[in-house]
C-alpha cells in the first residue's frame, strides 16, 4: 500500500495560498528541471542563478548543482556551504548577504 502522497500526488499546488514564498530545489543524481514550467533558466537550459539564488524568479533557489560557488558544491560533503548561504538568504528575506531583512 502506497501512502496517499504517492498514489495521489498533487499535480498542481497553491503556493502562495498556502503561505510557501520560498522552494529550495535539491538535485539527485541526474539533473531534471522539467517540472518548472516558467522562465528560470538561460539561454542553454541551465538554471539562472548566483550562488543557488534564482536570477529570473525570485524565492525558488538551487542546491546541489556541480559549482555552484565551489568544486564541491554537488557533492554531500561539499553542499554544507551553499546550503548555509541560502538559508541565509531566506532568513534575510531574500536580501543579499550583508543587507538586513526588509522591514515590517
Amino acid at each position: 500500500m502506497s501512502p496517499d502522497g504517492v498514489s495521489h500526488a498533487a499535480l498542481r499546488y497553491g503556493l502562495a495560498q498556502a503561505g510557501v514564498s520560498s522552494i529550495v530545489w535539491a538535485t539527485g543524481y541526474a539533473l531534471d528541471f522539467g517540472w518548472i514550467k516558467f522562465d528560470a533558466f538561460d539561454g542553454k537550459g541551465r538554471p539562472a542563478h548566483e550562488r543557488g539564488v534564482s536570477s529570473k524568479a525570485p524565492g525558488l533557489y538551487f542546491l546541489g548543482l556541480p559549482w555552484l560557488s565551489r568544486r564541491a558544491s554537488a557533492f554531500i560533503w561539499g553542499v554544507w556551504a551553499d546550503a548555509e548561504y541560502i538559508a541565509g538568504h531566506i532568513a534575510r528575506g531574500g536580501a543579499p548577504a550583508g543587507h538586513a531583512p526588509p522591514g515590517p
